[in-house]
């Protein structure tokens, strides 16, 4: 911010001294007519331009930021924001740089016709990217940018993408985060070249100015110091390089390095015995059309500022590359002269073709030995304390001329001159002299199909029209100027531009009058013209003072001075051009002033007004108002009263007013209060809302309010939607098993009901099951989930429960089963009364014969040890045809859920039985945790005597044990035993007798009734296997099986059928102890 205020303050004294001395020539930034600015809040650094004149726009980029803007009036078509990550912007602070520098500063900016490529700083980490050029913000591809845009914002660039076959990005840039590796590179074509690293003879700390390309080569503008001079001193040359664009490196030496790399001095100076160098290149334009170069070059900077314009032909430039090198032999030999033959680097010849000597003298030599030579012995144009910066170009017919060349250069003080090219002489000339501008140009590039100027500057985006006649209000005004692209029209009778016909200047109209042979007259009369009006800004004058026609302009500095007061002003220049050698002044005011302070004014006293009364004590008033004049901006208010009053007299007094009864107050009703919340919240409720006689009350004998002081009426009668809960599932209850003794399968079940109501009364839910599961078990603990029962049979929308499925009407060929239900809550919706499945869809084989099929093998083991897995059965195929059908068949095994298992080690061996008819094991918990070991660490079962070893539901695992006993020492110990035994028992028959006493009931438990909402089916089996509930309790009451302790692993209750002759099913348990409540507790639980 500092330096833009040193500089503002700068641009106002140059501007003060330019204009003691200025012709008309100088036109102010402000006098200029017809021109576009563009700027957006918070961005800088407009340093990147790009015309698309088919589409009829302008790329800009800018830091952090690209825009599409129209050509003429640069009205924003579309915004990319394009900023830095947060990350980058770290990373690059942290390595030292500035703030300002870790933005993303736009760099490159090209387009092949159909998309645009760009390239930024990126916070000193280079990218790229290739985008859509109708819509800037859809990237189509990214890339990085090294080697194709430098690092630092302050690091010069030039890049283009070159047409022809060979194509690729040839860009001249520093590459690499210090900037010490500088190169001119190829990239995005195979393969990438580049010139020689860290080699001075090559590049040495150059300077890109430009680079344009011509049919065969590329070339490339720039300053660097010279190589050449180093002996003697450090000095910077202005150079230029070529390469070819089907430059392909070298085979083995030179690899990835340009091998028809060449550069040149270019010699702008002025001539004499000892000449004067203009050494450094600070911008350069190339016209095609005319195969010239122009470039401005300025002195050193630490020397006398002074600048020069040069312009080279290419016939030059070819000349110089065509000559002899420049070549030092080491470090400490002078540098002579080398005629080397190097036809390849003048034909861009095939690198196929390069001779092994040519890779060696393209290695050896790069500075040829002639510089380029302007096209005239002295620079074009030259001054003196000024420092030219960027140069564009535009060359226009005239009246007597086919071509004149314009020259638009930029000053380091924000100047831009407009400078002509008299083709004849080729004298240049001074024509106008535009700004300063409002900071100094970064771009400069002229496009001809809108005849403007765009100057792209720190603030923004800047567009001047070329053509500026309306400053020439004379015939012989507008004729001295020798303006290229003005003339007198006398059918307008104004200064203008050439008129056009067919869309086309007709520089040869008769009536349009225009003289470019020299430079503008600047002795003739010239008449004086306005400014442009200044911005509104506050002014001060004396009370009652308006400079209107002089435009004096009043202060007082002494603090106890009369008040100032302000006014809004404009002032303007008669500067537009100044009135020299006798011309006319300008005509008019020079200061326009407004908003002026307005201090308030009283107007005079209305007459009095009539008494307030006409007896007793009275008033009478008078009023004014403070409008004459009111107050206004900023002035100050009236002082006083705006109203005046004062009593009457000689009134009469009043009469006493007679005494009155006030009459009664009859009592009114206040509004109706709230409603009160609804009595309920469906199926029909009631409401209140009450008044109350206070508004007024009654009162002096008033009459009461009539009516009531409530109200209610009916709320809520929609019908209460229908709630369904469902309940938790049932533990698995085994229900069925199998008698016989080779069976090992058994069948339980589980119970889910749901509770449903369309009202808020508890009393009328009505409860129904809902769902039953089944599975079918084994002994070793594998399950297998069947069918759902009930699965399809939830009650939905007040439908009853399905009945069971009919019987199939085809046999076979696909018949179909139906099933009906009924509605039970009306009206029943969405749901049918009917439904209908397929069934039996086999083929129909008639009698062909056709093989028949073996039993199905017993199940395999379970493939899982825990969790869920999979078990299989196959079956042979007898003939004599084949068979129909699967030859295996798989099912899915419920083994004990993997997470019990967790953590444990394995289960010891069952312990032998003790005492009391007990077997026992144990495990061990080796990785403890939170969801580890889950379970006991010690399992319990009875022991079984031998004749039950083959009921397979309460089968234990036993163990026989052979000894040296003959059979005779067997049966006799058995006899033995018997007689002992029976006369035992027939001792202990005795003492129970004698001794037993009226038994009273524990507490058996008994299912008297079956379930209502549990249809437990009994199954018939055989009298000698009836199973029973049994199992042991560990502390807490918990069941346990006895036979399948791997069943059901959390040890849940199982309820069996004990005959076909009963409805009920005892629950034998092994205590009728304490231990019973708990088990009680559970079995309500589950019902």
């Amino acid at each position: 911010m500092e330096r833009w205020t040193v500089y503002a303050m700068t641009l106002q004294i140059l501007t003060a001294i330019a204009r003691a001395t200025e012709d008309f020539r100088h036109i102010s930034y402000e006098d200029l007519a017809e021109t576009s600015m563009f700027r957006q809040e918070g961005v800088t650094t407009y340093s990147q331009l790009l015309f698309d004149v088919a589409r009829q726009q302008v790329v800009v980029g800018a830091r952090d930021n690209l825009y599409r803007l129209t050509l003429t009036s640069l009205t924003d078509l579309e915004h990319a924001s394009w900023s830095a990550p947060e990350d980058k912007v770290n990373t690059c602070q942290n390595k030292g740089q500035s703030v300002e520098d870790c933005h993303n500063y736009v760099k490159v900016l090209l387009s092949n016709g159909k998309s645009l490529f760009t390239c930024g700083t990126y916070a000193f980490s280079p990218w790229c990217a290739w985008r859509e050029i109708e819509n800037i913000t859809s990237v189509t591809s990214e890339m990085s940018g090294v080697a194709m845009c430098p690092y630092s914002p302050h690091a010069n660039v030039t890049a283009l993408l070159s047409r022809g076959p060979s194509g690729g990005l040839f860009a001249g840039a520093r590459t690499d985060f210090s900037g010490a590796d500088p190169a001119i590179y190829r990239t995005l074509a195979s393969p990438n070249l580049r010139t020689r690293q860290y080699d001075s003879m090559w590049l040495n700390d150059p300077q890109f100015v430009g680079s344009f390309e011509t049919e065969d080569h590329v070339y490339f503008l720039f300053r660097e110091s010279a190589v050449e001079y180093i002996n003697c001193g450090k000095k910077i040359y202005s150079r230029i390089a070529r390469v070819c664009k089907n430059d392909r490196g070298g085979q083995i030496m030179m690899k990835d390095v340009w091998t028809t790399f060449s550069k040149a001095r270019l010699n702008c100076s002025l001539p004499g015995e000892f000449p004067f160098y203009y050494d450094e290149i600070q911008g350069a334009a190339y016209h095609p059309e005319e195969g010239i170069i122009y470039a401005t070059f300025t002195t050193p900077i630490n020397g006398i500022a002074g600048s020069a314009i040069c312009a080279f032909n290419m016939s030059a430039i070819v000349a110089s590359f065509n000559g002899p090198f420049k070549y030092q032999e080491n470090a400490g030999a002078a540098w002579e002269r080398r005629p080397v033959a190097h036809h390849n680097r003048q034909r861009c010849g095939s690198s196929s073709d390069t001779a092994p000597h040519q890779i060696m003298d393209n290695q050896r030599y790069q500075l040829m030995d002639e510089a380029v030579q302007s096209t005239m012995l002295e620079p074009l144009h030259t001054v003196t304390l000024e420092r030219f910066t960027h140069i564009a170009v535009d060359v226009t017919p005239t009246k007597l001329h086919r071509s004149v060349t314009v020259l638009y250069v930029a000053t380091a003080t924000g100047l831009i001159k407009k400078i002509s090219v008299l083709p004849r002489t080729q004298e240049t000339c001074i024509v106008e002299v535009w700004g300063p501008l409002p900071s100094p140009p970064m771009t400069l590039q002229f496009l001809k199909d809108t005849q403007s100027l765009y100057v792209g500057m720190e603030i923004g985006l800047l567009r001047i029209p070329a053509v500026q006649c309306y400053r020439h209000r004379s015939r012989q005004a507008c004729l001295n100027a020798q303006e290229p692209y003005c003339g007198w029209n006398e059918l307008l009778m104004k200064c203008a531009e050439a008129p056009k016909q067919n869309y086309q200047y007709n520089y040869l109209a008769n009536h349009w009058h225009q003289e470019v042979t020299k430079c503008p007259v600047l002795t003739d009369p010239v008449d004086g013209g306005w400014s442009a009006w200044s911005p509104w800004s506050p002014c001060q004058h004396g009370t009652g003072e308006q400079s209107l026609g002089h435009g004096h302009i009043h202060s007082h500095s002494h603090e106890h001075a009369e008040k100032i007061d302000t006014c809004q002003c404009q002032t303007r220049e008669c500067n537009n051009p100044p009135p020299q050698h006798g011309g006319e002044s300008c005509t008019g005011t020079r200061v326009r002033v407004t908003n002026c302070t307005v201090h308030g004014g009283w107007t005079a006293w209305s007459a009095w007004s009539a008494c307030s009364q006409t007896c007793g004590f009275a008033m009478k008033t008078r009023r004014r108002t403070c409008t004459n004049p009111a107050p206004a901006f900023g002035g100050r208010v009236c002082v006083g009263h705006d109203h005046d009053d004062i009593m009457c007299i000689d009134l009469p007094p009043c009469p006493a007013p007679a005494k009155t009864t006030p009459p009664p107050q009859t009592g009114q009703w206040s509004i109706w209060g709230p409603w009160h919340a609804c009595t309920r919240p469906c199926n029909g409720g009631v409401r209140l809302r009450k008044r109350t006689c206070d508004s007024p009350s009654p009162k002096k004998g008033g009459v009461e309010c009539p009516g009531c002081d409530f109200q209610i009426e009916e709320c809520n009668n929609h019908k209460c939607a229908e709630t369904k809960r469902y309940s938790g599932w049932t533990p698995w209850l085994t229900v069925n098993s199998s008698l016989q003794s080779d069976s090992t399968v058994y069948l339980e079940k589980r119970f889910r009901f749901s509770c449903r109501a369309q009202t808020d009364d508890p009393s009328s839910v009505r409860v129904q099951l809902t769902k039953e599961e089944e599975r079918s078990c084994r002994n070793d603990g594998s399950c297998l989930r069947g069918k759902d029962t009930y699965a399809e049979s939830i009650i939905e929308n007040g439908w009853g429960e399905w009945s069971s499925w009919g019987s199939c009407d085809r046999p076979c060929g696909k018949g179909t089963q139906h099933r009906v239900r009924q509605c039970e809550s009306p009206p029943c919706e969405n749901g049918l009364a009917t439904q209908n499945r397929i069934c039996n869809s086999h083929s129909c084989h008639g009698n062909t014969a056709e093989g028949q099929w073996s039993c199905w093998t017993e199940w395999s083991e379970c493939s899982t040890t825990c969790g869920v897995g999979v078990r299989t059965r196959t079956r042979e195929c007898l003939g004599p045809e084949s068979c129909n059908g699967p030859r295996s068949d798989k099912e899915v095994c419920e083994m004990p859920s993997c997470e019990s298992l967790a953590g444990w080690d394995t289960w010891s061996y069952w312990t032998p039985c003790d005492g009391d008819h007990q077997q026992h094991r144990k495990r061990t918990c080796l990785q403890h945790g939170p969801d580890m070991c889950q379970g006991l660490t010690r399992e319990t079962r009875d022991c079984l005597p031998a004749d039950c070893m083959d009921n397979d539901v309460n089968a234990l695992p036993s163990s026989v044990e052979s000894s040296g006993v003959t059979v005779g020492a067997a049966v006799g110990g058995c006899v033995i035993s018997f007689i002992i035994g029976l006369a035992l028992t027939a001792v202990l028959c005795f003492c129970y007798l004698k001794r037993r006493k009226p038994s009273i009931p524990g507490s058996p438990h008994y299912i008297s009734k079956q379930n209502s909402y549990v249809i437990v089916p009994l199954k018939e089996v055989n009298a000698k296997r009836q199973p029973s509930f049994s199992g042991s309790t560990n502390g807490n009451g918990t069941l346990r099986g006895k036979n399948n302790p791997n069943v059901n692993g959390l040890g849940s209750p199982k309820l069996y059928p004990k005959s076909l002759d009963y409805e009920s099913a005892t629950l034998k348990r092994n205590s009728h102890g304490q231990q019973h409540i708990r088990a009680d507790l559970d079995q309500d639980k589950y019902y």
